[in-house]
């Protein structure tokens, strides 16, 4: 059976073709963040593969995009608690880590220093700091 999601948008009327750019335009600006997903619904493998997700934004954007920063450190942390010392990738996931705090950290400084202290306390619970 195949559903159909409707969202209301303002201002739609389906026999006006300009409304419909409109909800593409939503539809481009909410896309689903399969990682997010991946993330929440929790496991082993959900984590590793939105881990890799996270590292391949990274890696696309030069290390600039927060939320990929924030879920590496995440993740990390998470596969750390499930596998707690049989991960063979221990060392490497600690230091992916690392180099994703410090890089949260140096964006903060330049962007949002009021909030640096914030963002330190949350590394520190995450056991990062």
């Amino acid at each position: 059976m195949l559903r159909v999601l409707k969202i209301s948008v303002p201002g739609y009327n389906p026999l006006n073709i300009l409304s419909d750019s409109v909800c593409l335009a939503v539809a481009k600006a909410w896309p689903p963040n399969y990682e997010v997903v991946l993330y929440t619904v929790g496991g082993l493998e959900n984590l590793q593969a939105a881990k890799k997700y996270y590292a391949s934004v990274i890696d696309l954007t030069g290390g600039k995009n927060t939320r990929a920063l924030f879920g590496i450190c995440l993740c990390t942390f998470a596969i750390g608690q499930l596998t707690k010392g049989r991960n063979k990738e221990e060392k490497e996931s600690l230091e992916l880590q690392s180099l994703a705090a410090t890089a949260l950290e140096k964006d903060y400084k330049q962007i949002a220093p009021s909030k640096l202290s914030l963002l330190r306390s949350t590394l520190k619970s995450l056991k990062l700091s």
